[in-house]
């Protein structure tokens, strides 16, 4: 493997080509060696060395950097997602779709029923989830990754990329060869993770994952879509931290702008990541042993996720000794975590918990208002709450 500090001195800027590239972060427990560097030149945050895929390893539920491998995000997104394709684009009738990473098929099912004559192409390495929409009508499935799949030219209406792009060897080429295959007036929908979740102060896991190779702002991902040719019509919400999208269409070819101000202020996140993940490792310990000590209390955990999985490694926190541990999602994928086995949400209702610990930053509110539903009688805390009160010093307020 080439050590991360030689391959930035030969591999540029992917958007903007730039060798002003300034390592500004090491990730904790990467198994791939890889660094993170800031572009000087247009603030984008990219990982080195460019090593886009590796031996699979097995699932992992990990607040570290190897985190991956159990595929079930996507399906989070996506009805919100077609939703926008729906007010923002007017698709033909029987339009040609090409869904990039089709996962475990969600996007596909979805499309399948919105547009009903829809002809949708299917790009998706990993063969343990082509049985997942293998039956699916009007669908072409491509058994390979992007980069080593020969699409058509000027074909297709819409383009769906939902946490895909982060993960490829070139983002640009990517977006070149979107460019490519769209027909003219075709939309491109674009998503992944975004960077300003690093301003989160309740962040504590590790955000730079190995899978990872790209870190996008709402800036950046912008000008990667500019720099590729396309008009951008929509973007997501700046309040949106989790995620960052955009709506662009192949029509008279634009050029990006850079933002001068983006890299001062991608450090400036990256320096108050570092400081906000410092202080809550550092108060998960005492929010561990709140959650396990609370005299006759009862707590249930309701996520199963890195949130969880930072409490174990940092916290020290034994699920086997919780009343019981809820995930909706990950319970379709494995049966438990850490010794503790997974429960549904409706089994809470025998459970009877004194207290609900809500391990989950973006479906809180949700969350809540089930187990408000569920439990009526249990007392429902965020584990972002515990950290703040930890870091205060009024842990104890919370019983």
């Amino acid at each position: 493997m080439t050590e991360p500090s030689d391959q930035a001195d030969n591999a540029p800027c992917d958007i903007c080509d730039s060798d002003d590239l300034d390592l500004v972060y090491e990730p904790e427990g990467s198994t791939r060696g890889l660094k993170v560097y800031l572009c000087e030149n247009c603030g984008l945050l990219q990982s080195l060395p460019r090593i886009d895929h590796s031996p699979r390893q097995p699932a992992s539920v990990s607040a570290g950097a190897d985190w991956g491998n159990v595929r079930y995000g996507k399906g989070f997104r996506t009805a919100a997602n077609v939703e926008t394709i729906l007010h923002h684009c007017g698709l033909p009738e029987a339009p040609q779709i090409l869904d990039v990473g089709s996962n475990r098929g969600t996007f596909l099912k979805l499309a399948a029923e919105t547009w009903n004559d829809a002809e949708v192409t299917a790009v998706e390495p990993d063969e343990r989830l082509w049985d997942a929409y293998s039956d699916l009508p009007h669908k072409t499935l491509h058994k390979a990754r992007l980069e080593n799949t020969d699409l058509p030219d000027e074909t297709y209406d819409l383009i769906y990329s939902c946490h895909t792009i982060e993960h490829l060897p070139s983002a640009a080429h990517a977006l070149a060869d979107h460019v490519r295959t769209l027909k003219t007036g075709g939309w491109l929908f674009l998503e992944g993770p975004n960077v300003d979740l690093l301003g989160a102060d309740d962040i504590v896991e590790e955000w730079f994952i190995d899978k990872h190779l790209y870190h996008f702002s709402a800036a950046t991902l912008r000008l990667l879509a500019e720099e590729a040719g396309l008009s951008v019509f929509w973007m997501s919400r700046p309040d949106d931290l989790t995620n960052v999208a955009l709506l662009a269409r192949k029509d008279e070819p634009v050029s990006g702008t850079i933002n001068g101000q983006e890299a001062n202020r991608a450090r400036q996140l990256v320096k108050a990541y570092c400081h906000a993940r410092h202080e809550n490792i550092k108060a998960l310990t005492e929010v561990a042993n709140f959650i396990q000590g609370e005299g006759d209390q009862t707590t249930t955990v309701w996520g199963a996720g890195r949130l969880l999985n930072s409490l174990m490694v940092h916290g020290g926190l034994d699920p086997r000794g919780l009343q019981g541990l809820i995930d909706a999602h990950l319970i379709r994928h494995q049966s438990d975590v850490g010794g503790a086995p997974l429960h549904a949400p409706e089994d809470i209702k025998d459970m009877n918990p004194d207290r609900i610990v809500v391990a989950s930053r973006a479906f809180f509110d949700e969350i809540k208002e089930q187990a408000n539903t569920l439990a009526p009688d249990a007392e429902v805390i965020s584990l972002a709450d515990l950290m703040a009160r930890a870091r205060s010093g009024n842990l104890k307020d919370a019983s």
